[in-house]
């Protein structure tokens, strides 16, 4: 029983090493987000990579519907799967999504899908994790925000394959967004994040935001607030690089070029690649700047499990 166990630790670890290995798939992402509908419309140019099959399948949330722009491909929409097939992001959410099949012209190595819709999942309470309770969403886009991750299967899941992304939105004006990677400079309306190192899913966050910035030894802190507070901001920003200059002597090198303290419109405690999405009233506790917050800062070295 002993090896038995430790062996199929083995193959976990191996399986995990080679989507690790295997080049990564990249989405060349055009959004548009329309809050007050809670509405999203996407174009979304896939590029796989060198010698991926002809022949692959994707998943998307039910309530948008992908049409091929491409003449040379075909799309088809496969049966609904069984729950125990559904990957484990979509299990935690509970969405089930569409599953299709995407077969490409010899030779063809992107295709590009157009759709739009709406995702407004409702906060849900949850039990108790680290003594207090908390909510939850499967994806949400309201007025006062937008909460997007890979288990809101917003963008096409393409089975178990790391992906990067280029990522141009449209929001209303005064709204501000945050996702992985590097914001790029645009010299048309609109914001661009751009993520070169292989990521698990995609995160897009955006709201009323007032942001505030500072560099200091090549790393960018950001914050986000949802009402202007320069006071508070720069103490999160002084704080950030603090602890990213202690972290990076203990531990290593900043793995990430920011790093970003978005304030959410409801109490959460998450922590993603390059930021984390914090309460109101949690980012307001004087003691959170020396003792959690460093600790989501530091899950940029470990991940979160």
């Amino acid at each position: 029983m002993y090896l038995q166990r430790h062996l199929i630790v083995g193959l976990v670890f191996l399986f995990q090493a080679s989507k690790l290995l295997a080049a990564p798939v990249h989405h060349d992402l055009e959004v548009v987000v329309t809050p007050d509908i809670a509405a999203i419309e996407v174009r979304d140019t896939i590029s796989l990579p060198k010698g991926y099959p002809a022949s692959l399948t994707f998943s998307l949330h039910p309530a948008l519907r992908p049409k091929l722009q491409d003449k040379t491909a075909k799309l088809i929409e496969l049966p609904p799967p069984a729950v125990s097939r559904l990957s484990p992001l979509n299990q935690s959410a509970g969405i089930v999504p569409r599953r299709y099949r995407v077969e490409l012209a010899a030779g063809t190595a992107s295709f590009t899908l157009y759709y739009s819709g709406s995702i407004a999942h409702s906060l849900q309470s949850k039990g108790e994790e680290y003594a207090r309770s908390f909510q939850e969403t499967q994806g949400i886009i309201s007025p006062q925000g937008v909460f997007l991750s890979g288990a809101s299967v917003w963008y096409p899941h393409i089975d178990d394959q790391l992906i990067t992304f280029d990522l141009r939105i449209r929001l209303p004006e005064a709204w501000k967004s945050m996702s992985q990677g590097e914001i790029l400079d645009t010299p048309t309306a609109g914001e661009h994040w751009r993520e070169t190192h292989a990521q698990e899913e995609i995160y897009l966050v955006a709201g009323p935001f007032t942001p505030y910035t500072s560099t200091d030894s090549g790393v960018t802190a950001m914050v986000l607030l949802r009402e202007a507070d320069t006071a508070l901001a720069e103490k999160y920003l002084d704080t950030t690089h603090e602890y990213i200059a202690l972290y990076s002597t203990l531990v290593g090198p900043d793995p990430f070029s920011k790093f970003a303290m978005v304030e959410n419109f409801w109490e959460t405690g998450y922590g993603m690649p390059s930021f984390t999405l914090l309460g109101s009233r949690v980012i307001r506790f004087p003691f959170i700047l020396h003792s959690s917050y460093p600790h989501e800062i530091l899950h940029n070295w470990w991940g979160n499990s």
